[in-house]
Parts: C-alpha cells; structure tokens; sequence
C-alpha cells in the first residue's frame, strides 16, 4: 500500500513537471499534476477489481480524457493542458524496453509476446483517451450550469 501511495506522488510530480516543459500556465499545473496522481490511483487501485492490465490501461485513460475534458471545458483552457500531463503515467515505456531488447537478443517468442502487449496497451489508452474525450464533451451543458460566470 505504501509503494501505491509512492507511484501515485510521483505521478503527481511527473505530470507537473511534464506541464512545466509543456509551458502549462502556473494556475494550471497543479490540476496538471493531480491529473497524473488520479490516474495513477485507478492504475495501483485497478487491479483488486479488474485482472486484465489492458482493461486497466483502458480505464484509466478513459478517466483521464474525461477529466481533461471537463476541466478544459470549466476553466476555458485548451485539454491538452490537463490531458497530456495525465497520460505520462500510462505510457508503456518498460513494455517497449522488453520487446526490442528481447529482438536484440533475437528471442522472438518473448519479443513477439511483449510486442503484442504494448500494442495491446497503446490500443487500450487510445480508445479509452477516445471515449473520455468523447463523454467530456456529453457534459458540456453541465459544466456551463456549474462554472461561475
């Protein structure tokens, strides 16, 4: 559990740091970061509900276009701002580094199994990305109800 609350702390940090090299407004990095953090909780929490990592991946992206979104869409701000930064602890870099050094070595059943479970990954944060996005824009007359004028 503490190694959980550590991931998700230094999610925070990664996606803030992504939104200071991303030149993110000030006012808007620290929603940046809880973005990652967020994102990050439904990865280390996932797994006592879900077994598959894919679903896993999917939801958690799906959570953060849709917090993106809604954010983009309340603070008038582009989503880029707030979805970008969220996706930085979703990105499968181990899983690429295990096929191409499994390729290197010329183990094609390991490179063939980890390539397939990084395309299956990237598959998965592109459609929950997707489908986020896509109920983020749903709640838009919410958010004009809600947004203070």
């Amino acid at each position: 559990m503490v190694i959980g609350i550590v991931y998700i702390v230094l999610s925070f940090v990664a996606s803030y740091a992504f939104g200071i090299v991303f030149h993110i407004r000030k006012e808007d990095l620290v929603l940046a970061g809880i973005g990652g953090a967020v994102v990050r909780t439904f990865i280390v929490v996932g797994p006592t509900v879900i077994s598959s990592h894919t679903l896993i991946i999917f939801v958690a992206s799906l959570v953060a276009g849709l917090y993106g979104g809604v954010l983009a869409r309340f603070y008038k701000a582009p989503s880029a701002y707030f979805v970008y930064p969220s996706l930085i602890p979703l990105i499968p870099g181990d899983l690429l580094h295990y096929a191409l050094s499994s390729l290197l070595i010329r183990n094609m059943e390991s490179f063939i199994q980890q390539g397939l479970n990084c395309l299956a990954t990237l598959l998965a944060l592109a459609l929950g990305l997707l489908v986020g996005s896509a109920l983020a824009a749903l709640c838009k007359p919410l958010i004009r109800v809600l947004r203070p004028q």
